[in-house]
């Protein structure tokens, strides 16, 4: 094992192992297409190819509804069922839609969801999918792009000038809540790299009187009343003039460039690496933004082709979230949506799970890591991968009616394994290494030490095999459940419970939770 806390750039090819930990954390998990695409690839050619993805893919198409204005002359009943409306029709296409990109695309959907953490709206605060559409527009726009840009976009975007109370950011009633946030957790953070102060509770106050004058009207659209903006003299970090909106963020970065640098560096490190930053890993994270004009993608790629990055104890050394979790899975099986589930899974997500797609908990957004297992929590996990299994294997009557059976076994076997004999050694060793972010040999595969079953003395376990390593032996077994390892052929009627039942040990395993 190799220790580094340099951004020196990783040249060596990619390998199995190295290419899926970058599909790891560089998407919502690897898809089994895209590793063989990345093998012998370098880091750089593969995250180029990953960024450039990123950009070229257009944005979801807006929906019919997007621009469906409050009954405001309907009466009560109206009102009342165009919020129905907005919660159970058309909410639910937003999630579905973004937990359906989740599943199919890459580095995009990743990010898109790194800044719903960050730019934290709520749901509850305005209940409106128009809002929650562009909201997540916004996100997916600006997800690798020019950071000061993202964050002058983000402020007059109306999920969060309802959810920050900037609607309520009138000349002649200051509110500091935006404003306050806007410095604390959306750009720099409360204390600098030798824990000064990064700005006073003067700078917010004086900020909030330049953030004036932003109104949500028509269609739920943001829009400048220059009657409700304070046009008078304002100073904070110690700057003074008429400012307004578009003035402070100018002045944020002009003002504390090092200090916003580090505080976003921090945070990718922790999205990307590890919950506890390596402080000159994130230094020299920070240099690479003030270098680039803070263009995220250029961060996102020195962070990404780093030996760093490929450092093999960060292999397996986050805990996947609930969206991590199940979009992931879908993934690993190689399905491109979540045929027919999402309502069913958002709702998992959310109930079950406690992440809610658009309502995290609080403004400072999900705690994440540690937070997502616990006594309860994991039970709950094992119980919905399991009865997610089975309906992509099976097909079965949800939520949403019937869903046919999306995963085929004598597929899966044959694009792990393939063809018949040592194919039943190989499948298990090659599905377990897709699905687990460790080395096998550190997992927690049940050893089994009985023989395998059948005449053995006519036909011996392949040589390989019983020269490898145990874990080789003891997923076989855990496949075969007993079946003379030369009478396991592809006949369907046997190979489909063996996968499903493999598939179910596989994702009940502890290090399956990691990635």
């Amino acid at each position: 094992m190799y220790r580094t806390s340099s951004l020196t750039q990783d040249t060596a090819p990619l390998d199995r192992r190295r290419a899926t930990h970058l599909l790891r954390r560089a998407t919502l998990g690897p898809t089994p297409d895209r590793v063989d695409a990345l093998l012998g690839r370098t880091p750089s050619e593969a995250v180029d190819a990953l960024l450039a993805e990123a950009a070229a893919t257009p944005l979801p198409p807006d929906p019919s509804w997007v621009n469906a204005e409050y009954p405001e002359d309907g009466g009560e009943a109206a009102e009342e069922a165009f919020f129905d409306q907005n919660l159970e029709e058309w909410l639910p296409v937003v999630q579905g839609t973004w937990l359906d990109e989740c599943i199919a695309e890459g580095l995009r959907p990743r990010m898109t969801l790194f800044w719903h953490n960050h730019f934290v709206t709520g749901w509850e605060k305005y209940e409106l999918a128009p809002v929650a559409h562009r909201y997540v527009q916004t996100l997916r726009r600006h997800a690798i792009g020019h950071f000061p840009s993202f964050v002058e976009a983000i402020g007059t975007e109306p999920a969060m000038l309802f959810y920050l109370d900037g609607i309520e950011n009138l000349a002649d009633a200051p509110n500091e809540n935006y404003a306050r946030e806007l410095l604390e957790l959306f750009t720099m953070g409360r204390l600098d790299q030798q824990g000064q102060p990064n700005y006073t509770e003067q700078d917010i106050a004086e900020m909030a009187r330049a953030l004036t004058g932003w109104i949500v009207g028509d269609e739920y659209r943001a829009f400048f009343e220059e009657d409700a903006w304070d046009s008078g003299t304002k100073t904070f970090l110690g700057r003074t003039g008429r400012f307004n909106h578009t003035d402070v963020v100018r002045i944020l970065f002009e003002t504390r460039a090092p200090q916003i640098a580090y505080f976003i560096a921090g945070k990718l490190y922790q999205e990307f690496v590890y919950e506890q930053p390596d402080a000159a890993v994130v230094q020299a994270l920070a240099d690479v933004m003030l270098q680039n004009n803070f263009q995220i993608a250029a961060v996102l790629r020195a962070l990404l082709t780093s030996t760093h990055f490929f450092d093999p104890r960060f292999h397996g050394a986050r805990i996947k979230s609930p969206v991590e979790l199940l979009s992931g899975y879908f993934r690993a099986l190689g399905l491109s949506s979540a045929v027919g589930l999402q309502r069913e899974v958002v709702g998992a997500m959310g109930d079950d799970l406690e992440q809610w797609l658009l309502e995290p908990p609080n403004v400072a957004g999900w705690p994440g890591y540690r937070n997502w297992l616990g006594a309860s929590s994991l039970p709950t996990r094992w119980q919905l991968m399991e009865y997610l299994t089975e309906v992509l294997i099976e097909g079965g009557e949800t939520e949403e009616g019937d869903v046919p059976s999306s995963v085929d076994p004598l597929a899966l076997f044959d694009r792990f394994g393939g063809g018949e004999g040592d194919a039943f050694f190989a499948f298990p060793v090659r599905l377990a290494e897709h699905l687990l972010p460790v080395p096998l040999a550190d997992a927690s595969i049940v050893g089994n030490s009985a023989p395998f079953a059948g005449n053995l003395s006519r036909f011996p376990i392949p040589t390989a095999v019983q020269q490898g390593p145990a874990y080789v032996r003891d997923l076989a077994k855990q496949l075969l459940r007993g079946t003379p390892w030369y009478e396991a052929t592809r006949d369907p009627d046997q190979l489909f419970g063996l996968v499903m039942d493999y598939v179910l040990y596989l994702i009940g395993l502890p290090e399956f939770q990691l990635t």
